[in-house]
């Protein structure tokens, strides 16, 4: 998302301006939408006209699709469509173009005494939750997740071999969630959460967040 404003701004700009509408969901659910021609119904968000208007920490306008909703023009996800369905298959339709690289982060409050986690430790604490007795990660409620169709938890997911649909924790369906839960967390120790490193950069997130070293 802080990539795809900062793009729309300077698209929204030109002396031809292009307006950047878009509907934001997960990785799995944008691959079955734009794999199988399906419309987007739900309202979208803009980039507004303001030249002043601040592409990370602005409020984004939103507007209503037409009656029965218009059809994607391009889908973004951060997983390979195959981490969602190894079935799946192009259509002969549609051209798959790859991306930047995308990383992702185990993350905890500033405040917290983690400074890094293995892949054995993210295996039994987001598999097995509090059963996994990992210290200081043994409070269930204080694991700040995503849905299983969000391309942050397939990948991470993938990493540490907890599938996607069987995490421990509060699932939030947005990332900003999950970095404000996890930086306002009643007891910093036992919070752990996931995020790309776009969000763990942004809005001051640094500033209220750990990014964990990784042991793979």
């Amino acid at each position: 998302m802080p990539i795809l404003k900062d793009v729309g701004k300077k698209l929204r700009a030109l002396a031809n301006p292009i307006t950047v509408v878009w509907y934001a969901t997960g990785s799995c659910s944008i691959i079955d939408t734009v794999y199988n021609g399906a419309n987007i119904t739900p309202n979208g968000s803009y980039i507004p006209s303001d030249p002043n208007w601040d592409a990370q920490a602005g409020t984004v306008p939103t507007c209503a699709m037409p009656a029965g909703g218009v059809p994607p023009d391009m889908g973004i996800p951060i997983v390979f469509p195959a981490a969602c369905n190894s079935a799946v298959i192009p259509p002969t339709t549609l051209g798959a173009i790859k991306g930047p690289v995308q990383s992702f982060v185990f993350a905890v409050p500033s405040a917290s005494v983690a400074t890094a986690i293995s892949a054995e430790e993210a295996y039994l604490v987001f598999g097995f939750g509090q059963n996994g007795k990992v210290s200081p990660w043994i409070n269930e409620s204080f694991y700040f997740v995503r849905p299983a169709t969000k391309g942050t938890q397939v990948s991470l997911g993938a990493i540490i071999d907890v599938p996607a649909a069987k995490w421990k924790g509060v699932r939030l369906d947005q990332s900003t969630a999950v970095a404000s839960s996890l930086a306002t967390a009643s007891s910093p120790d036992q919070a752990i959460g996931i995020l790309g490193s776009e969000i763990y950069d942004s809005s001051g997130n640094r500033a209220a967040l750990r990014a964990l070293t990784f042991e793979a």
